[in-house]
């Protein structure tokens, strides 16, 4: 993009072209160690890791977990947040997000709110619906509840352009449910 700057001088006009784009934002990284974290902490940094996904800090546009961490929960989808991944020892495992197999469960990544997010990395276990076809499909037989939070028993719910990478998915009623034909899963290990 061409850009003029344009002003009087004297009795004449000084123009200045220039095809420098402004620059973009960066990246703000933040990191979750429910191990070793402490919510005081920034979270800009692996030794400043906060404790709790409810410290994230709201400018994060990155997300790492602690490789070895055990989170009995759902990942907490931020608004700002465009990737989700792991850091620490390759060798460790991936960072777990795990919700007990309860009735209507619902998804532990439900990635429908927001577009474009990468899951990358990541151990997704454990959502269940309630039983029925109509819950698979987000309707509780129940109570004839369709709120899209539920989406019956998917791990995993992508769409509007999100892709799930490198990950494992598993003990669901159905492992990922893509939404749209922008959504995509590579290089992951879906199974049971």
């Amino acid at each position: 993009m061409i850009r003029a700057l344009v002003a009087r001088v004297g009795s004449g006009l000084l123009v200045i072209l220039s095809s420098a784009t402004p620059a973009l934002a960066a990246d703000v990284t933040c990191y979750v160690d429910n191990v070793g974290g402490n919510d005081s902490q920034s979270g800009r940094s692996e030794d400043q890791a906060v404790k709790s996904q409810a410290k994230i800090g709201t400018s994060c546009t990155v997300v790492r977990f602690k490789r070895g961490n055990v989170f009995n929960e759902k990942l907490g989808i931020v608004s700002a947040v465009s990737t989700y991944t792991n850091f620490g020892n390759a060798s460790d495992p991936l960072p777990k997000f795990i919700v007990p197999r309860t009735r209507s469960s619902g998804p532990v990544i439900q990635g429908l709110g927001k577009g474009n997010v990468t899951f990358d990395g990541l151990y997704i276990s454990g959502a269940t619906g309630d039983g029925t076809m109509a819950g698979l499909k987000g309707v509780s037989s129940a109570t004839g509840d369709t709120t899209a939070g539920v989406l019956g028993g998917a791990c995993v719910v992508l769409g509007f352009g999100s892709t799930l990478t490198n990950s494992e998915v598993t003990d669901c009623d159905v492992g990922v449910l893509i939404a749209d034909d922008s959504a995509t899963v590579t290089s992951s290990y879906l199974h049971d």
